[in-house]
């Protein structure tokens, strides 16, 4: 997708059998690191304390990694743009992992049901 995205997929490679990441990985890698970054701004001692604050904190906080970039609303749902993808054919392929073409990108707030129609109880109105 771009060079931070290669970069992880690079590093991620010799650990996981030769493979590199997919959707799954990425998003995985994303959450957990958001997370890890919010108990690290509330402090580990209060991370251990309250999971419930470390929550708060990853909504105060954008998601900014390799693969994505978006915001944990109060509703608890992360919000980001969506990308929609191609195969490649064989001719358009420059390495052997080089699979996909991006062919939309649809903004996050196309993409995602807004806030005030969730119907979520930790929703304040």
């Amino acid at each position: 997708m771009n060079d931070a995205s290669r970069a992880f997929a690079n590093r991620f490679q010799p650990l996981y059998h030769n493979a590199k990441p997919n959707f799954y990985h990425a998003g995985i890698y994303s959450a957990v690191t958001h997370y890890l970054n919010a108990a690290a701004a509330i402090g580990v001692d209060k991370a251990k304390a309250s999971g419930k604050a470390v929550v708060e904190q990853m909504k105060l906080m954008p998601v900014n990694d390799p693969y994505y970039q978006g915001t944990v609303r109060a509703d608890g749902k992360f919000v980001h743009d969506v990308r929609v993808w191609k195969t490649k054919t064989v001719a358009e392929s420059k390495d052997p992992w080089d699979f996909f073409k991006e062919i939309a990108v649809i903004p996050a707030d196309k993409a995602f049901k807004p806030l005030a129609d969730s119907g979520c109880p930790l929703v304040k109105a």
